[in-house]
């Protein structure tokens, strides 16, 4: 992706490389929501949850479970979609960088797959826990809706509900993770 960048900074964005940009974009968003799923059944498996299964096909896509789970186990369950969307992104990225040539489709739809999985599907977890923390409506609103089991509440405000984590520790270690990650990946 770092090639790209670079090319699109000069001006030197072509249409082969700009569809795979695109492409990259795609599957993040289509393997991303599959990856970012299956680590939430895969912590609620490993912590003993009963009737694991996928709802890919609902909106939003979730992941069904049973079980007794302490407050750390919902906490570990809630991070698991992102943190595995997170590694997943790394991981593309780093074998994309591997294995693909400079400026080839391997390297630019891998490494924009894998950026795309990283950042996007975890910028809940900077602006999401900023909002937590300075509006105290939402706040309240938030922590009715987790208690009362509702579905459509966002994994960092679960998470944040759960473990009553300072909403700023939690939103700038997520933010130095992405930092990391685009210092990494996107420089060479």
């Amino acid at each position: 992706m770092s090639v790209v960048l670079e090319q699109q900074r000069a001006g030197q964005l072509g249409r082969q490389q700009a569809v795979h940009l695109l492409a990259g974009v795609a599957l993040a968003l289509t393997v991303g929501v599959l990856v970012h799923e299956l680590g939430h059944a895969a912590a609620a498996w490993l912590l003993g949850g009963r009737g694991v299964r996928l709802d890919l096909w609902a909106w939003p896509p979730r992941t069904l479970y049973a079980g007794a789970f302490s407050p750390a186990g919902w906490a570990w369950i809630d991070m698991a979609g992102g943190l595995a969307t997170f590694v997943g992104g790394v991981l593309l990225a780093a074998a994309s960088r591997r294995w693909g040539a400079r400026g080839s489709w391997v390297r630019d739809v891998g490494g924009s797959a894998g950026g795309a999985m990283a950042i996007i599907d975890n910028t809940q977890w900077v602006v999401l826990p900023v909002r937590y923390a300075i509006s105290p409506s939402y706040r309240l609103n938030m922590r009715w809706q987790v208690h009362h089991g509702l579905k459509l509440v966002p994994d960092s405000i679960k998470f944040l509900v759960r473990t009553h984590l300072p909403p700023l520790v939690v939103a700038m270690v997520a933010a130095e993770l992405m930092v990391w990650y685009t210092g990494v990946f996107l420089v060479e």
